[in-house]
């Protein structure tokens, strides 16, 4: 189901006209390759093995969204500037475009590593 939304969404192209928010959406493995996502939310999103491949990301906020093994290898419009910062997002064993120039493959793993440890303990706590 979370898939046929977001695929919905995003071939009637609705994330990029309204500027949707996909902060903290769980796109573990969604196929949002061709996905218009220019100015979109991205913040805390989880799109761990997602393919961006050709997406639109001019402007997408990507702070502390989760990238570990994502697919950016020819999505347009991505700059350095949204993948360093302040919060950047989670890279590891991630694909960026050739004109990018980041350790994208190791720079964030041990960081990510203990992001899922302290995520099972959250949800432990809470159980």
């Amino acid at each position: 189901r979370k898939t046929s939304l977001i695929g919905f969404l995003l071939e009637s192209e609705v994330i990029g006209k309204l500027k949707l928010s996909l902060a903290g959406a769980d796109l573990e493995g969604a196929d949002l390759s061709k996905a218009n996502l220019e100015g979109a939310y991205l913040s805390v999103a989880n799109l761990e093995g997602a393919i961006l491949s050709l997406a639109n990301l001019e402007g997408a906020i990507l702070c502390r969204a989760n990238l570990y093994e994502a697919n950016l290898l020819f999505a347009e419009g991505l700059t350095k500037e949204q993948l360093e910062g302040e919060n950047p997002p989670y890279l590891c064993r991630t694909l960026l475009p050739e004109d990018i120039t980041i350790d994208s493959w190791f720079r964030d793993c041990n960081r990510l590593e203990q992001k899922k440890l302290f995520d099972k303990d959250t949800a432990r706590a809470k159980a």
